[in-house]
């Protein structure tokens, strides 16, 4: 083992020195020859030179038709200032560094908004008066057009001209297989079958205070969550420890502030979102659910921008500047103002966690809730080839609480915290993309929970003590590189060293001096080999095939995940698409809780052992039809998913008296469909899932199938937004058919307090249906002579006061001899207001 990390490491010292040894191929250099030949000297702005691209070619032989040359080429003018010293004059658009234009309607000749303008990998939208801008890039060669209902288009750009005029006609419609407008404003949906989200450029989403990445996800034809938490996404029936997030690159294993209750990454700090629920590339590994890359990196197209907010929950700032030519930075920084003071949204959160704990509590002694996030980056440009980024996140979460009933008193403690940190090396030319990234990330768990009894005398005796720890120390190395073959086909290939040492900790004592203890110490070492093949014209077809082969060293075991992404248009207006691919994870969380107050918080993240938690295999087919035509969007896609591997440890305790191992697999199959229409200013879409979940675990329930514990058979959401001038307001309505529990058949007395109940069959019954409406308005005060753009918006959940049951679970009464149901119920009707200042 030690030999072949000597391997790793000599591997990455040999590409930072080729990274090292690229020269920086522009005019400069050539300047510098022709120096010499013509015994001249050129006086020129240095910076400036720098993008423009190498002469090429071989100095011609006299010095006025090298002058000529420059003139023609790169509209460089040439004065003699001195006997033999020439000012070069370069056009002012090489020294701005910007590029940009107006689109318009060629028979209207109306601007048009919405358009996506590409420029390499950049892209721009068109504001109300179709214009566009790209700061830090030179005039391009060609650019690519997508509009909804203009289509798609390469233009040529000739000449040197920073801004054009570009006009298209709705006649020239081809089929659209770039990027389409999805739910709202600043939601695409990408050729690779892909979602993007722009939270700084998002629409207004029914409930949402500001554009939370995973609560706007939830809002996607797919993804479900019976639990009305923030970070719960069960992804086409895949449980939310299935999917795969990434914070640039760096993986996440603390998703959520609150218990679930808002997203663990501040939303205004990131510039983009993708997100996959099929049709994964290979280079993404170790997941078998969803997903979800974020990113907070400021790209070229983006302007330095700062904004400063506040809501009923926490203060933020956030920030992307750019410092010269070369360097830029984004910063983010949030913290709860609920140590301080504690209003209406985060009671109702709170309240809405504590209504299932065992102790229906009359009395809190100590209510201390504590979170923070920062995150920050540095990217320098070295020359125009080489670039580097240095970034960095942290993140904590502190609950304290007491409680007091009759007799009772019980103290529950929570901590969690997370630090990452990495560096990313991108080496870009004409032909082949490079880059090497490494990280690091430490996650720490600690729980605590004691039950004591009040006696006589007032002193307490303990009853109860329950204390977890959890942590993982990860190291990631990935080296990936891309080769353009042609206009229409590249091929991507790389590797991957990945290590993860994990540990848990599991004590439960009792007044008897019992006690059940568990515990794993793992090392979780992956290396991954992967490569895709893509092909595509943008009008007529997209394929992506790839192969991904892991080798696991906890299990010795070599892992071959073939993938494979078709979309092809048929006829006017149609898209088809298909998707196939294999998936392992050596990684998941045990859901063994032993508080229901915490539920959402002190699950465990263990490492796969082959045994108690054996290797997830999960495979996927998928398939669908959209059609596109003006305003009006249909999207229906069929899913079919089988995972190999699930244990009653990582899928939940299915029966109260069977906590012993059972190993099984799950089978999901269902489809979406998806209807969006555009009229003028309103924005109307609608949604429904159909999801069949059924599980099978050896030795339990007689080995008999029986429905998941999260399926959703129904799930329908409705939207509607309305856009007036700086005025946005969305509604949205969520239904959807309960959620499966198993009801005790009978009840077995042990002892005067101590009682046992059994189960004829597990999940057999449904809670009730669940429905809910929420509405966001948001206003801009938008001034065209004011930089300062202050914003305030407010968010009302669940306006219709819909009291929906979530979960529930059983106690039994010894003098009634009735069994009764104990449940916790949706989110009171809850408020929330916001101010933003942006600049």
């Amino acid at each position: 083992m030690k030999n072949r990390n000597y391997y790793f490491i000599i591997f990455f010292l040999i590409n930072i020195h080729i990274l090292f040894s690229q020269s920086e191929a522009s005019l400069k250099s050539t300047l510098k020859m022709a120096e010499n030949k013509y015994n001249v000297f050129f006086s020129y702005n240095d910076e400036a030179l720098t993008v423009i691209a190498d002469y090429n070619k071989e100095l011609p032989i006299t010095l006025d038709a090298f002058l000529a040359d420059l003139k023609e080429k790169y509209q460089i003018s040439s004065i003699l200032t001195g006997k033999t010293i020439y000012a070069l004059s370069l056009p002012i658009h090489e020294f701005h560094k910007k590029f940009g234009g107006v689109i318009i309607d060629e028979n209207t000749s109306e601007p048009i908004e919405g358009a996506v303008v590409i420029v390499n990998d950049l892209n721009s939208i068109t504001d109300a008066h179709g214009q566009f801008e790209f700061i830090n890039i030179s005039v391009p060669k060609h650019i690519r057009i997508s509009h909804l209902a203009y289509g798609t288009r390469d233009i040529a750009i000739s000449g040197y001209k920073n801004t054009i005029e570009i006009k298209i006609s709705i006649k020239e419609t081809p089929l659209d297989l770039v990027e389409i407008s999805y739910l709202a404003k600043g939601i695409l949906k990408s050729r690779d079958g892909g979602f993007v989200l722009n939270p700084k450029n998002q629409g207004v989403l029914g409930g949402l205070i500001n554009a939370d990445v995973f609560q706007s996800i939830q809002q996607l034809p797919g993804v479900s969550n019976a639990q009305e938490n923030a970070s719960d996404l069960f992804v086409h029936g895949s449980t939310p420890d299935q999917n795969l997030i990434l914070w640039n690159g760096i993986r996440l294993y603390q998703t959520s502030h609150l218990l679930g209750g808002i997203s663990s990454i501040n939303s205004n700090s990131v510039n983009k979102v993708n997100f996959f629920s099929n049709g994964v590339n290979a280079k993404y590994g170790n997941h078998t659910g969803g997903l979800i890359e974020i990113s907070t990196v400021m790209e070229d197209s983006i302007p330095s921008n700062v904004s400063l907010g506040v809501n009923l929950l926490d203060i933020d700032v956030a920030s992307n500047v750019k410092v010269g030519h070369k360097l830029a930075t984004d910063f983010s920084f949030r913290r709860s103002i609920t140590d301080v003071v504690q209003f209406q949204p985060f009671n109702n959160l709170m309240n809405q966690t504590f209504k299932s704990s065992n102790i229906t509590t009359s009395e809190t002694l100590k209510k201390d809730v504590f979170y923070y996030d920062l995150s920050g980056g540095i990217h320098y440009q070295v020359n125009k080839n080489n670039s580097f980024r240095i970034q960095g996140l942290m993140m904590l979460d502190k609950f304290d609480y007491s409680f007091k009933e009759d007799k009772n008193l019980l103290n529950e403690n929570l901590f969690v915290n997370s630090k990452s940190g990495g560096l990313i090396w991108n080496v870009i030319d004409i032909e082949k993309n490079t880059q090497i990234a490494a990280n690091y990330t430490e996650y720490t768990m600690d729980y605590y929970q004691q039950l004591n009894e009040v006696e006589d005398d007032g002193k307490y005796e303990k009853e109860q003590l329950n204390t977890r720890k959890n942590s993982i120390k990860e190291i990631n190395f990935n080296v990936d590189q891309e080769y353009m073959l042609s206009d229409i086909s590249t091929l991507q290939v790389g590797y991957q060293w990945n290590e993860k040492k994990i540990n848990f900790d599991y004590l439960s004592s009792h007044e008897d001096d019992y006690s059940i203890a568990d515990s794993q110490k793992s090392i979780i070492g992956t290396h991954s080999i992967y490569g895709n093949f893509t092909l595509q014209q943008p009008k007529n077809y997209f394929i992506r095939g790839g192969v991904r082969l892991n080798y696991y060293d906890q299990l010795n075991s070599f892992q071959l995940e073939p993938r494979v992404y078709a979309k092809k248009a048929i006829f006017n207006y149609f898209n088809i698409n298909a998707s196939f691919e294999i998936k392992t994870q050596g990684l998941l969380q045990s859901y063994e809780t032993v508080s229901e107050t915490f539920e959402n918080g002190n699950q465990l993240w263990v490492g796969v052992d082959g045994e108690q938690f054996p290797l997830l295999n999960v495979h996927q087919f998928s398939g669908g039809l959209s059609f596109n035509k003006s305003n009006i969007l249909i999207d229906v896609e069929y899913f079919n998913k089988g995972i190999e591997g699930i244990t009653t440890f990582n899928y939940g305790f299915l029966d109260p008296n069977d906590q012993d191992f059972h190993q099984g697999e799950s089978e999901v199959e269902g489809f979406d469909f998806f209807l969006r229409n555009k009229t003028g200013i309103v924005t109307s879409w609608l949604s429904y899932t159909y999801t069949d979940a059924v599980n099978i675990f050896k030795n339990l329930n007689n080995s008999i199938s029986f429905t998941g514990n999260q399926r959703l058979k129904h799930q329908v959401m409705a939207s509607t937004a309305l856009t007036i001038q700086n005025f946005n307001v969305a509604l949205a309505w969520k239904w959807h058919s309960g959620k499966p529990y198993s009801y005790p058949s009978e009840v077995t007395e042990l002892s005067a307090t101590t009682y046992r109940f059994s189960y004829d069959d597990l999940n057999k019954f449904t809670l009730p249906d669940y429905k809910r409406m929420d509405i966001s308005l948001v206003y801009n005060f938008k001034n065209k002579h004011n930089k300062m753009k202050p914003e305030i918006g407010f968010s009302f959940i669940n306006i219709l006061k819909a009291k929906n049951v979530l979960h529930r679970v059983f106690t039994y009464d010894f003098t009634k001899k009735e069994i009764i149901p104990i449940d916790r119920y949706s989110i009171q009707p809850t408020f929330n207001v916001s101010f933003r200042l942006k600049y």
